[in-house]
């Protein structure tokens, strides 16, 4: 009897032990990984490619797909609305504030190209994508983005790896090249360039071919 109850004793140091090593040590590292992977969501470079693939679609006329879509995808750092207008295949994001309130520069120039080249990627008919600001529009075409990427967005999406060398790496390159490209041409040193639009009241920045 003395020894069963050694053994079982022996046997509760044995569970506390487990136990305490799956509280102290494995949740809280399965929690810092979990953290580590959504703060990777924000960044372009780094967001997880795989979440796409679930909401590709031949069709922008699907709002729900598409709204989860930007759920997965690296947002500005405002709230907003989406508006589809099918007739031009153009998705429209009109958010809540201005450019600057959208995060820090360098991060949002590179967020809102990786959005572009992804939604466009992921739904086929899509042509153009436009980032409604309080005082300015930032858009990109379909045809200008595979210029500057060089291939089909379609096909960079098939795989993970083509994905991460071919748009993720070359993201900052691309968006130095038009900046580079728009001082040559005397234009704005944004990522494309500037031209007032007669019925908006706000400067829009093209993002398409300016080639003559």
């Amino acid at each position: 009897m003395r020894r069963r109850w050694k053994e079982a004793a022996v046997l509760g140091l044995l569970v506390l032990a487990v136990y305490g090593v799956l509280l102290g040590v494995y949740l809280p590292q399965k929690e810092r990984e979990q953290e580590a992977w959504r703060l990777a969501q924000e960044d372009a470079r780094t967001h997880d490619v795989t979440t796409i693939y679930p909401h590709e679609s031949p069709y922008m006329g699907d709002a729900v797909n598409l709204a989860a879509l930007l759920g997965v995808l690296p947002l500005p750092n405002l709230s907003g609305t989406m508006e589809l207008e099918s007739d031009q295949f153009l998705l429209r994001l009109v958010l809540d504030g201005t450019y600057a309130q959208a995060g820090e520069e360098e991060t949002v120039k590179r967020n809102l190209l990786y959005e572009s080249v992804a939604l466009c990627a992921a739904v086929e008919n899509l042509q153009q994508v436009s980032f409604v600001f309080d005082d300015r529009e930032i858009s990109h075409d379909r045809a200008t983005l595979e210029e500057w990427f060089g291939a089909d967005l379609r096909a960079l999406l098939e795989k993970e790896e083509t994905w991460k060398t071919q748009v993720q790496d070359r993201l900052d390159d691309v968006i130095r090249n038009q900046e580079k490209e728009g001082e040559k041409q005397g234009q704005s040193e944004e990522i494309c360039f500037w031209a007032e639009k007669n019925h908006r009241s706000k400067p829009v920045v093209l993002c398409v071919s300016n080639q003559s």
